[in-house]
């Protein structure tokens, strides 16, 4: 015959007090939690907007705060790896370290995307003054287009 064995108290007598809102209990490099991360993403998202304005523009909030979120994550789990060394006791690269690496590379990826590294940079400020130039050609020949119309003589039908 079994007997079920159903626990009526706490276990050995332990007893703890309920977690209370807000604790940090369970929280190991916060990288995932968003009370860490949503108010340092805020700081960053604003932070950039005010040194790149173009990037305020509604159409590029997503990207901006996809990068934000990242940067963060990237910021606290940098901090935590630093606190508590990237490798293992046994000499293994830690699990914090391995997603610092992964988020490491969305960042970089975040910050091309938005021309916050040297090179897209570059590149963006080279696409834009190509575009600026297309604009001014195209701009010069309509004005030389309406200068001839208005300096050509008319003609009359049938005249070759």
């Amino acid at each position: 015959m079994t007997q079920d064995i159903v626990s009526q108290g706490s276990a050995r007598g332990y007893s703890w007090e309920p977690f209370k809102p807000g604790n940090y209990v369970a929280k190991k490099h916060g990288a995932h939690s968003d009370r860490v991360i949503v108010p340092l993403a805020a700081e960053i998202a604003n932070a950039v907007c005010q040194s790149r304005p173009d990037l305020q523009a509604p159409e590029m909030q997503p990207a901006v705060l996809a990068y934000a979120r990242t940067e963060a994550q990237l910021e606290v789990l940098t901090a935590y790896v630093d606190q508590h060394g990237a490798f293992t006791e046994t000499g293994e690269v830690s699990a914090a370290e391995k997603h610092r690496l992964r988020i490491d590379t969305q960042a970089a990826n975040h910050r091309s995307r938005l021309g916050l590294d040297p090179l897209s940079k570059a590149r963006l400020g080279k696409d834009i003054a190509s575009t600026q130039l297309d604009l001014a050609q195209i701009l010069t020949q309509q004005r030389e287009d309406a200068e001839k119309a208005s300096t050509t003589p008319p003609t009359l039908e049938g005249e070759n």
